[in-house]
């Protein structure tokens, strides 16, 4: 597999999802001028439909109908899913996982 510009193409959400999960790479221009050739991290995020709920906490503009999200573990070890941090340029489908 490849890594697909966001560019190029968004992932396609299958149809009666909300979301579906892929790989990421974000580009953090602070920690690539920190250390050179090392600004991109690479982690499983989902692309998903944005509901009027996290529109409405994440201050979406109105014409961003889709999003990159993670998971967030907070101080209290609440769990919840925001935007990611950085800017996702790349993405590629997830790989399946091992057969049993």
């Amino acid at each position: 597999m490849k890594w697909i510009s966001v560019e190029d193409r968004l992932p396609k959400i299958p149809e009666k999802r909300f979301g579906v999960s892929v790989l990421v790479a974000e580009f953090d221009p602070v920690y690539e001028e920190l250390n050179p050739g090392h600004g991109y991290d690479v982690h499983e995020a989902t692309y998903h439909i944005i509901s009027d709920a996290e529109r409405k906490f994440w201050k979406y503009p109105e014409e961003v109908k889709k999003d990159f999200a993670v998971i967030y573990y907070g101080i209290s070890d609440a769990v919840g899913w925001g935007p990611c941090s950085d800017e996702v340029t790349h993405w590629m489908p997830m790989i399946d996982p091992p057969l049993r």
